[in-house]
């Protein structure tokens, strides 16, 4: 009988290790995920930014993120969710398809819209992977 017991016991403890083994894997895994670079521009040319800058005229119009996206070891995602001080104005889903790849959205900016913006990049479960600010203002 204490064969028995000892070989179960076995057989479980085997089974937690390879369960406690494996999960935090996959949780490198994601965690791995990280933006190389992240940009605030006035437009993207051939995959990069032009104009970039941390304060921009309210005449801008449309403002461009450009983040370039490290350690995908399968097709995943990240969001650009775009604040105007603590307000989300647009939220953005965008594919991730290699461990260097890069991406971008963009949001127009009205020229009323004058003070603190930024940009979040969210990896896929939500966690902030980067935070870009930027700010609208009247030049002098």
């Amino acid at each position: 009988m204490n064969r028995l017991l000892s070989a179960f016991f076995v057989i479980v403890v085997s089974g937690l290790l390879s369960v406690i083994l494996v999960s935090p894997a996959v949780s490198q895994e994601k965690a791995a995920l990280r933006v190389s670079e992240g940009d605030i521009c006035i437009d993207v040319v051939d995959h990069s930014c032009v104009g970039v800058n941390e304060q921009f005229p309210p005449e801008a119009g449309r403002l461009y993120c450009l983040s370039r996206i490290l350690g995908a070891t399968d097709d995943t995602y990240v969001t650009h969710v775009w604040y105007f001080g603590e307000t989300e104005r647009a939220r953005v889903k965008l594919e991730v398809r290699s461990g260097n790849w890069r991406t971008y959205s963009s949001k127009l900016i009205l020229p009323r819209e004058i003070g603190q913006w930024r940009v979040d990049i969210l990896g896929p479960g939500g966690n902030l992977l980067q935070e870009i600010p930027f700010e609208i203002r009247p030049q002098k």
